[in-house]
């Protein structure tokens, strides 16, 4: 029975590997990318964990709205390419005060829920979050401004 429990789990997380790419275990801040743009910044103690979890419930149409965005993207592959990144490892009692500077570099955060300005409502259409999303940053936009940072603190 245990060798089935942990079989079931290694199918379970392979299933998402794809979207997670080289994200590590570790703490620090992450993004969701969808064709690129950079729709989510989060923080975690585990990234790893943490980036799963998206993606499952994106993959279960978990009730949020995110997630049910996020499931939409998912179900057109073909179209749309989504990866968890990881944008910087920190310490966890840094956690928080990253994940802020790292969210001021962005105009547009469509997936980032829990903004003031609540960019993805339960209400918004699939269409509009595709619009709102090409208003991004692109991944190595934030790529290439986060080593100038590390640069000129050296």
């Amino acid at each position: 029975m245990r060798d089935f429990i942990e079989q079931e789990n290694l199918t379970i997380h392979s299933k998402y590997e794809k979207y997670i790419g080289d994200v590590k275990q570790t703490s620090g801040i992450y993004a969701i990318t969808v064709n690129e743009w950079v729709g989510y910044v989060g923080k975690s103690v585990k990234m790893r964990r943490r980036v799963r979890n998206h993606i499952r419930y994106a993959s279960k149409n978990y009730d949020r709205a995110k997630y049910g965005l996020l499931s939409e993207i998912l179900k057109m592959e073909d179209k749309y390419q989504v990866k968890c990144v990881m944008l910087k490892e920190c310490p966890i009692e840094e956690l928080g005060q990253r994940e802020k500077a790292i969210i001021k570099m962005y105009e547009v955060l469509p997936l980032n829920t829990h903004l003031s300005h609540s960019p993805a409502p339960k209400s918004m259409k699939f269409e509009e979050f595709i619009l709102e999303l090409k208003n991004c940053r692109k991944l190595s936009e934030v790529h290439q401004e986060l080593a100038n940072q590390v640069q000129n603190t050296l």
